[in-house]
């Protein structure tokens, strides 16, 4: 259906001043990004005022504003008055969910959550029309605008993720999607800060399942396992074990592949995939998962899947001279999602770096949870290991305890880049690098790319 703007406006409670446009091109929260024939919603947050920017949006080709106070504008354009902007969005992306005939897929999880929707694009796009959010696009400022430019796509399937920081994020979140199917991918230890341990982490993401027809489900994670029973709602599992509706193990792995039996109605199929780890075994199992509910067959998604390719940031291998791979781990992490990747590290047999910087958002444990971090760690037996950032000394305490050598903290980026220009990095090793998105790792990426590059390796 179209969208219908004089219909908006008599959904959502406001004031209109001006005349609304017969047509326009999306909405769009941040002044810089719009383009001629965009409608520039007003948005208040804890450091700014999208109203300061109202004429920037103008000035750039707004043909409207939606504000909570009314603003100077040419008289060829409208301002649409309410009470708050931020529930205006929230209305906005509800009322395009509404009028949108597709089905929607909500994928939460406390890692895992790109990769398992673009694996999950791959599968289904073989036999539907699929529309999925962009890159990590997944919070209530940004899935309304993305709602109203997904009613232009005529999808079969939404595919949408669906990321929480504080507590009440997923009612908004579902209010806006409102999937039909539901995925849980993980309970980790992501936002404690705000969210105090895993048990609030859980509550929080199973609030995803309050308006499905589905729930699909990581068995393995105890928490899933644990309160998903007080769901009445129909719900699929998968395992690494042999009690789900599908199951997968991993026969054999290195760095950068592993071979994964699947089974699935009393089949089992096997298949080499060009990428490794248990993050990427358990995502895979979940877009495979929503395949088969969704009418794929199980050997033609496994041949689909196969050549996926891990997105940067996201277990992708960049191939350096001599050899030398870089495990770029770098867009994000936390206790959960550094345990898994390191995991793909434990049968490495050449010379092994990690550089690893802070994981964000964990509250008064972070030492702990840091000092634990350092112990799993030094169970892979890098041969140098460096810490960055405020809670470093702490990863070192538990690395050195556990017996491991070589290891070296820093608290400053200046410091790290300067000292891995001093260190050699022979033939055919591995360097593997993770740290939370805040921390910036991918700089270290580009450091010793470059280094390479200039011949300097």
């Amino acid at each position: 259906m179209k969208f219908n703007l004089n219909d908006l406006v008599l959904k959502i409670p406001g004031r209109l001043k001006g005349k609304l446009p017969v047509e326009f091109n999306s909405f769009k929260v941040d002044s810089r990004e719009i383009i001629k024939g965009d409608i520039f919603i007003a948005i208040r947050g804890s450091n700014f005022d999208g109203h300061d920017f109202a004429k920037d949006a103008i000035k750039n080709g707004a043909v409207g504003i939606v504000v909570e106070k009314e603003v100077r504008v040419p008289s060829h354009l409208f301002q649409y008055l309410v009470p708050v902007t931020s529930d205006f969005l929230i209305a906005l992306g509800e009322y395009a969910r509404k009028i949108n005939d597709a089905k929607f897929i909500g994928i939460t999880g406390s890692s895992g959550k790109t990769t398992t929707k673009e694996m999950a694009s791959l599968i289904l796009q073989e036999k539907y029309n699929i529309f999925k959010t962009p890159g990590n696009l997944n919070t209530d400022l940004s899935l309304p605008i993305f709602m109203v430019d997904a009613l232009k796509e005529k999808a079969d399937f939404v595919i949408v993720e669906m990321g929480i920081q504080k507590e009440g994020d997923m009612d908004k979140l579902v209010r806006i999607v409102e999937p039909q199917i539901s995925v849980i991918l993980n309970i980790g230890e992501s936002h404690v800060e705000f969210l105090k341990d895993r048990n609030g982490v859980a509550k929080e993401k199973f609030k995803i399942m309050s308006k499905s027809e589905l729930s699909i489900l990581n068995l393995d994670d105890d928490l899933i396992s644990k309160l998903s029973k007080n769901y009445n709602i129909k719900k699929f599992f998968f395992s690494a074990k042999e009690r789900a509706n599908l199951t997968g193990k991993i026969i054999s792995f290195s760095e950068n592949n592993m071979e994964v039996e699947v089974s699935y109605l009393g089949k089992k199929y096997k298949k080499i995939f060009s990428f490794s780890g248990f993050t990427f075994f358990y995502d895979m199992l979940g877009a495979l998962s929503i395949g088969v509910n969704l009418g794929l067959e199980l050997d033609e998604s496994l041949d689909l899947v196969s050549n996926f390719s891990p997105i940067k940031g996201r277990g992708e291998i960049v191939m350096l001279p001599k050899n030398i791979r870089i495990i770029d781990e770098t867009y994000n992490s936390n206790p959960f999602s550094l345990k898994q990747s390191i995991k793909k590290m434990e049968r490495h047999k050449d010379f092994l770096i990690v550089i690893v910087g802070d994981m964000l958002e964990l509250g008064e444990n972070s030492p702990k949870i840091h000092e634990e971090a350092g112990r799993t760690i030094s169970s892979v037996k890098p041969d140098v290991l460096i810490a960055f950032g405020k809670y470093a000394e702490f990863l070192k305490k538990g690395a050195a305890v556990s017996g491991l050598k070589n290891i070296f903290d820093f608290s400053d980026k200046t410091d790290v880049i300067n000292f891995l220009k001093t260190i050699a990095i022979p033939e055919n090793s591995i360097i593997f690098i993770k740290g939370s998105r805040g921390m910036k790792m991918e700089e270290f990426v580009e450091n010793i790319k470059e280094r390479f590059e200039n011949g300097k390796g």
